[in-house]
């Protein structure tokens, strides 16, 4: 999907507009993150590579290849066009849970680039929850992925694979979920940024008096990044304060 496609279809969903192809909150009881991964889904995402996503997703599309279609002894039961972006999205989960597993462990992994997925594609469900509940649709997508014939695969199971998609699903669904993750990513940078040296142990003599950095210019950029911090929280208390439903009349 084209970054300007992927930005839109992002849009819809956050405001509830778009397709009625396209995942949509609230058709789907997936749970909520358990914080069991602390986000960690999250900080690997700068190394999800387009190559990886587009082979997982040339194998969804397999589906079409199958023989009785090819030979046109039956029509399949939804287009390509319509599962498009769901079968993007999918592979972009299923590459960024895979990447998760590889920093987990490094032994070699035997893997079959689209699981069951097949199984589920040509299953009676898998048309209906398109129609009704895409969104089930694409959790239902993933969950086989990571299942051959014999169950789920790499020591996964069926909760821990639903946990890692609810926090990817609250990441980019939900908006206060999504406030969240940036505000613990600054948190983060904030942590292990390093301007200059690092101050000294803190002494409250001198701290009454001046700066514990040890040069102007490192108190200075600290100062410059202080004053952006409160004029930046600033607004994110207005704008929550704008979006906070009114008390009810007494």
């Amino acid at each position: 999907m084209r970054s300007v496609g992927r930005r839109l279809f992002l849009s819809s969903v956050l405001t509830g507009r778009g397709a009625s192809s396209r995942p949509q909150a609230g058709t789907a009881d997936i749970g909520f993150p358990t914080g069991r991964f602390d986000g960690k889904l999250w900080a690997i995402a700068g190394k999800l590579q387009q190559e990886d996503i587009a082979k997982v997703k040339r194998a969804y599309m397999m589906f079409f290849d199958h023989i009785k279609y090819r030979k046109q002894w039956e029509t399949p039961p939804f287009t390509a066009e319509q599962v498009e972006e769901l079968f993007d999205e999918g592979a972009r989960m299923v590459v960024r849970i895979r990447l998760l597993l590889d920093e987990q462990s490094t032994e070699a992994k035997l893997r079959q680039v689209d699981g069951n997925a097949q199984v589920f594609l040509h299953s009676n469900d898998a048309p209906s929850l398109l129609r009704q509940a895409p969104r089930e649709f694409l959790v239902r997508l993933v969950h086989s992925t990571f299942q051959d014939a014999r169950g789920y695969v790499e020591g996964l199971d069926k909760a821990v694979v639903s946990d890692l998609i609810a926090e990817m699903m609250a990441y980019q669904y939900n908006p206060r979920c999504h406030a969240w993750h940036l505000a613990s990513a600054l948190t983060h940078d904030l942590g292990t940024a390093r301007i200059g040296s690092e101050p000294e142990k803190p002494d409250v003599g001198t701290l009454l008096t001046q700066s514990n950095y040890t040069t102007e210019e490192q108190d200075k950029k600290w100062h410059e990044a202080m004053e952006a911090l409160y004029k930046a929280a600033e607004k994110v208390r207005a704008a929550i304060a704008g979006s906070a439903k009114p008390a009810p009349p007494s």
